[in-house]
């Protein structure tokens, strides 16, 4: 908007000749001559002089015109200012599916909050297929489990995890001879699990090598009749009684929560593999470049943050579902 433009606003604000140059600190002479360019622009009178002075309908429409554009020009610079300061903008995150499904509900509640203007884009994927995308630039940051980080990525750890093996009351009964309810003094160890079906994740994931490396190093040989990273999948699976599956600790509480309302036999318990400690790292993983806007690294603090609190809660979890860990 020119300096023309700007004077006839405020004198079509003030209607007054006198006041709007003493607002402009020039003179009245100025501001007609102003005036005057304007009309001549426009080929039209935009005021009455006399008997006061009045907006003509061709000014009317100019003023309104103005206004918008004023305004426009004014939202721009805000969201400038917005961008320049890292509240705007897009961030893409991967993460496995069943734990977006846990985690990002509150995480994005809370980020949304903060950052209103930034959309946020999920992008459901194996730990190793994620570090690939972060390095070609296609994410800006990933939740991963025991990640072999290249140059120049980075993680953050948000907590350590123990796995377990699920089974139904009925696989255990039917492969074991072992009744949950009436078992005194029997424990179960993963080698009693030799030559049955258990499911595990995909072949690509992390958590895959990982168990495969310890199945093999403690001479354990399983049925893997199924593979599935989506852990609710396995879940379900493991409530026909007809298979296994390993399980993260995160997604324990979760699965073990459903027994309340199901038959005995369907319910599943939890064989905690003790003699791996805590075999999954899972980190907050991320390029470490460049300074990031402020919208990503407050991304970063929330996921940080809401984790840290889910991990806090998982050893209180496991000993209300006490009653469904096997010795």
């Amino acid at each position: 908007m020119n300096t023309s433009e700007q004077l006839f606003l405020l004198l079509a604000e003030e209607l007054n000749f006198t006041r709007a140059a003493e607002r402009a600190f020039i003179s009245q002479q100025g501001l007609s001559d102003h005036i005057r360019r304007l009309e001549k622009h426009y080929g039209t009178a935009l005021l009455t002089r006399r008997p006061r002075v009045a907006l003509t309908p061709a000014g009317a429409a100019v003023q309104k015109k103005l206004l918008a554009e004023l305004y426009l020009e004014k939202d721009l610079q805000g969201r400038l200012k917005e961008i320049q300061s890292g509240a705007v903008g897009s961030i893409c995150f991967g993460i496995n599916s069943t734990r977006a499904q846990t985690v990002i509900p509150s995480i994005f509640k809370d980020y949304h909050a903060r950052y209103p203007n930034v959309q946020v884009e999920l992008v459901l994927d194996e730990t190793n297929n994620m570090l690939r995308l972060l390095e070609q630039g296609r994410l800006d940051c990933c939740l991963g489990v025991n990640p072999i980080l290249t140059s120049p990525q980075c993680a953050q750890r948000v907590g350590d995890e123990k796995l377990y093996l699920i089974a139904a009351a009925s696989y255990l009964r039917q492969y074991l001879d072992f009744d949950p309810d009436r078992s005194t003094g029997r424990h179960l160890e993963l080698c009693d699990f030799s030559g049955l079906p258990v499911a595990g994740n995909n072949s690509g994931s992390t958590t895959h090598s990982y168990l495969n490396s310890y199945l093999e190093m403690k001479g354990v040989s399983v049925k893997k009749f199924f593979a599935s990273s989506d852990y609710n999948v396995l879940t379900q699976l493991c409530r026909t009684g007809d298979i296994a599956a390993f399980l993260p600790q995160f997604f324990l509480p979760g699965a073990l929560s459903g027994n309340a309302v199901l038959p005995q036999e369907r319910q599943l318990y939890a064989l905690p593999l003790n003699e791996m400690g805590a075999p999954l790292h899972v980190g907050l993983i991320y390029n470490d470049t460049a300074d990031p806007p402020q919208f990503i690294r407050g991304f970063r603090a929330c996921v940080q943050e809401h984790l840290q609190q889910q991990y806090a809660k998982l050893a209180r979890l496991e000993q209300e579902q006490r009653a469904y860990i096997l010795p």
